[in-house]
């Protein structure tokens, strides 16, 4: 075991890859990733790097921990063919000892992880250390083979692309309106700009507001992955919704990254906004991929429930 430095980002990314590789047969994790996630964290005291042991040894796990704003956010990573026996929870316990270490005085925080479904040997490991099921979360994506449906804008609605820095305030405060029926609060401004205008993935002409005359209605906020378009979040005035607002958002999104090229666009619904789910099977697409969402609430003095 030992800490991780800049110069191990390249083996850890690939240790993520053929994790990816091995659940649902392709990448979905860039390097860009795992240089975002380090920005955000000590090194040297909040990531951990296993090898296997003797000559020729290679990098077999990998964990981080996260401190957001509400929460922190754990990530672990074994061999999916040369892991070690209790690798996993070794790991899990590094993570759940040094968030206990960081809990402001007098406070819990959860700790939460995200799982894929068809990892058993992962969510066998965290159930054994207490963690708990809280959300599942689905990926819908469309395979388009032919143009998508062209949007349609009745009179009095414009569409354009964000002004970075000017915008800013008024889609966080739009984003958060309209996905209260979560209950929790979301994250501060700060983070939520910070992780969502990330200059290796943010372009300004993928993100789109939608008014009606002076008044903001809908925003479909999307980045350009290697493989695919991604959006990251797409919602509608709550007294504006069932007016095909949603629809035409998402065939204006298809449409622009069907003429960059992509053909496939994809994004994350959690599996019990079952009305959600619905819209965007209704626009075609599909779930391909489901993670487990688990957490596990941390408290001072080694209490844990």
């Amino acid at each position: 075991m030992r800490r991780p430095t800049r110069d191990d980002a390249e083996a850890v990314h690939q240790l993520m890859v053929a994790n990816d590789i091995a659940e649902y047969g392709d990448a979905d994790t860039d390097l860009e990733d795992v240089l975002h996630d380090w920005s955000n964290l000590d090194l040297s005291q909040d990531a951990w790097l296993a090898f296997s042991p003797g000559a020729g040894s290679e990098l077999v796990g990998y964990a981080s921990l996260i401190k957001g704003s509400n929460d922190f956010r754990f990530d672990f990573y074994t061999h999916p063919e040369r892991t070690l026996p209790n690798l996993a929870e070794y790991l899990i316990g590094q993570g759940v000892a040094r968030a206990r270490e960081q809990l402001p005085a007098g406070t819990g925080l959860p700790l939460t992880t995200f799982i894929p479904s068809v990892n058993q040997a992962n969510i066998a490991a965290v159930e054994a250390a207490g963690f708990e099921p809280h959300r599942y979360h689905f990926r819908m994506q469309i395979d388009m083979a032919s143009p998508p449906p062209t949007a349609i804008w009745p009179g009095g609605r414009t569409l354009r692309t964000v002004i970075a820095g000017q915008d800013d305030r008024l889609l966080y405060d739009f984003i958060y309106r309209a996905f209260d029926w979560r209950d929790e609060p979301p994250p501060d401004f700060k983070w939520w700009r910070d992780f969502m205008m990330r200059p290796d993935h943010f372009r300004p002409d993928l993100w789109f507001l939608l008014f009606h005359q002076e008044v903001l209605i809908g925003v479909a906020l999307c980045y350009n992955y290697p493989d695919l378009g991604w959006v990251r979040q797409l919602a509608v005035e709550k007294s504006w919704r069932r007016r095909g607002i949603g629809a035409n958002l998402l065939h204006h999104i298809f449409g622009v990254f069907y003429r960059q090229g992509r053909d496939k666009v994809a994004l994350g619904v959690e599996a019990n906004n079952l009305n959600a789910v619905s819209f965007y099977e209704g626009a075609g697409m599909r779930q391909v991929r489901q993670y487990n969402e688990y957490g596990k609430m941390i408290r001072p003095g080694g209490n844990l429930t």
